[in-house]
């Protein structure tokens, strides 16, 4: 079903509709979605929104699936939560932006999806306004592409629960940013640079087997489960940290950057390989301890400086 005009949803009313069904705004000067103070829209359906000339509502409760769907122009993400999934679409063949508003604190219930169908490129830009914060109860995914994606996350916070997964973007841009997984989900980073990334909370984080390369600070909580698999982190900036969470890493690589990383807060464990490059060095801070685990069959490598005021168990090969 579209809607050429306007929806109206009276106080205390609610909008249901079959399952699998869509309700598009499909105009786009004169669609807009009015749900007053207390209106919903719930339930198996789709709501796609057609409008480039309107920001949707933050009035209420939008508890169905919604769908950015760019045809007419670009979008704007207001400052609200959506109750369902959320996907962003570009369906053409020109380039369009889904932007996040001012200062906004969106909340994705039911996860972020990106995707193309045509040759158009589509881009999630919150390098413009730079979001506050991001919230995603669920994953963070580029599920189809066509036309390229690139996503620019902002300065802010993005809060994920599920899986975080660059596959299929094109071009990340870190924005000085933070990626904190809070729950149960994977890291897929598809060769991208992230800046700061933390975990929080008590869910397993699986680092997909690839490597990870991180330009900013690097916190593991303790209380997490870290499923590194055969991954590297790479971390690529003099003056970052790493807090280690007493966790376990596959390989471990210092950049290539002149500088210091430095161990902060917690202990670390390395079960394959430690590279320090070039000039750079790796800090111990005090009463910390860098340890291979206690499985570890292959010799660690180290190529130039560490320094310490806790404990290191490695001897250089």
């Amino acid at each position: 079903m579209a809607v050429a005009a306007a929806l109206n949803l009276a106080d205390t009313k609610r909008l249901k509709i079959s399952s699998g069904r869509l309700l598009t705004l499909a105009a786009n000067s004169s669609t807009t979605l009015n749900l007053n103070t207390s209106g919903t829209v719930t339930v198996s359906v789709t709501l796609v929104d057609q409008n480039s000339a309107t920001t949707v509502t933050t009035s209420v409760t939008i508890s169905s699936a919604f769908q950015f769907d760019v045809v007419n122009g670009n979008e704007t993400i207001p400052s609200r939560t959506f109750g369902g999934a959320v996907v962003g679409k570009n369906t053409t063949g020109s380039a369009r932006t889904l932007l996040f508003g001012a200062s906004v604190t969106p909340t994705f219930s039911g996860g972020l999806d990106l995707q193309t169908s045509g040759a158009g490129t589509l881009l999630l830009d919150g390098t413009t306004n730079n979001p506050t914060t991001v919230t995603v109860t669920g994953n963070f995914t580029t599920s189809s592409v066509s036309g390229a994606v690139t996503v620019s996350s902002g300065s802010g916070n993005w809060s994920v629960s599920g899986n975080y997964s660059l596959t299929n973007v094109t071009t990340f841009n870190h924005n000085s940013g933070t990626i904190t997984m809070t729950g149960t989900g994977t890291l897929t980073s598809n060769g991208k640079t992230l800046n700061n990334f933390s975990t929080s909370g008590a869910g397993t984080v699986t680092l997909a087997s690839a490597t990870h390369t991180i330009a900013g600070n690097l916190t593991f909580a303790t209380g997490i489960t870290l499923a590194s698999g055969t991954s590297t982190i790479s971390m690529s900036t003099a003056g970052a940290t790493i807090d280690g969470g007493g966790k376990s890493l596959y390989n471990l690589t210092i950049g290539n950057a002149s500088g210091t990383i430095t161990m902060v807060s917690h202990d670390l464990i390395i079960s394959n390989i430690l590279t320090v490059n070039g000039s750079a060095s790796l800090t111990v801070g005090t009463g910390l301890a860098l340890r291979p685990s206690s499985s570890n069959a292959t010799p660690i490598l180290l190529n130039v400086t560490i320094t310490w005021a806790g404990t290191i168990d490695f001897m250089k090969a």
